[in-house]
Parts: C-alpha cells; structure tokens; sequence
C-alpha cells in the first residue's frame, strides 16, 4: 500500500506540473495578445 500511495503521489505531483504549465503557456498567450492590441504597431 505504501508504494501504491506513493505512486499515486507522483502522479498528482506529475499532473499539477502539467497543468501549471499549461496555465503558464495561456497566461503567456494572453499577455501576447493584450500587449498586441494595445501596441498594434509591433507587428
């Protein structure tokens, strides 16, 4: 049961880093975005 738990563990500790990163790359976007229709003359 002890390597069970902790298996599982990682795995949440895999997916929270997956998803974090994920959340970062749209927030990434999103500011690309903003700064682009508000500074339109950088393209």
């Amino acid at each position: 049961m002890e390597i069970f738990s902790s298996a599982t563990n990682s795995s949440k500790n895999l997916l929270t880093e997956s998803l974090f990163e994920r959340i970062c790359q749209i927030l990434a976007k999103l500011s690309v975005k903003i700064t682009d229709s508000f500074y339109p003359y950088n393209n």
